[in-house]
């Protein structure tokens, strides 16, 4: 396959633009509760290591959200840690760390939580990761896996990202009682419209993410 680190920059903010969603509304309020003990670990105290990190989207939500804990953050693409390490010095996380690591080379250090966010699916050893992260982790330490729901044949999942595509717009297009040829104008106007934090106060939540989609697609 094509090496990470050879693809377009836009890449790896896109990527991160796409899954950061699903982070800011999933990871604290269903993801991490679902897990028995981990949310009163993490909340008094707790080793984390966040795994195949990319922008660190997730790593900064946990040491936001939990600023008792030490959260270590590993992704072997270097330029993607830099970026990493410039927004947590931004927000001011002092409980955050990143660092350049394979994930068969993350450290023993009996680490409570280890995490992976849609980034196993890339690993050229899926199985040997696991049995490899399993090591770093506490006696009573928690791996957690969060994956894209698909299928094993390309042709399968080709069809369901198009009619994921046609429901989101049908979804869009019902909310905004618009025809698609209506959408596709609001979205070339909203493209114009900035900063999005005036638009959110404008509109609800849904705009926005038609904003963010409309500049991904275009």
């Amino acid at each position: 396959g094509r090496p990470w680190g050879e693809h377009h920059e836009c890449c790896f903010c896109g990527t991160e633009r796409f899954f950061r969603p699903a982070y800011a509304g999933h990871l604290l309020d269903e993801w991490i509760p679902a897990m028995t003990g981990v949310e009163e670990k993490l909340k008094m105290g707790a080793k984390v290591a966040d795994i195949g990190c990319g922008l660190g989207t997730s790593s900064m939500l946990m040491a936001e959200e939990y600023p008792n804990s030490t959260i270590h953050a590993f992704d072997f693409h270097e330029p993607s840690i830099e970026e990493a390490k410039k927004r947590a010095k931004e927000k001011g996380l002092s409980n955050l760390e990143f660092f350049v690591s394979d994930a068969a080379a993350i450290p023993n250090q009996s680490y409570d939580l280890a995490c992976i966010f849609d980034a196993w699916h890339d690993m050229g050893d899926p199985v040997g990761i696991a049995k490899s992260i399993r090591g770093t982790l506490a006696d009573d330490g928690t791996f957690m896996v969060v994956e894209p729901m698909a299928f094993d044949g390309l042709k399968n999942n080709i069809d369901k990202i198009i009619q994921r595509e046609a429901e989101i717009e049908q979804l869009l297009v019902n909310s905004f009682n618009l025809k698609p040829s209506e959408l596709v104008e609001l979205s070339k106007e909203l493209s114009d419209i900035k900063p999005i934090t005036d638009l959110a106060k404008k509109k609800d939540v849904m705009l926005q993410e038609l904003l963010d989609l409309s500049e991904i697609l275009n």
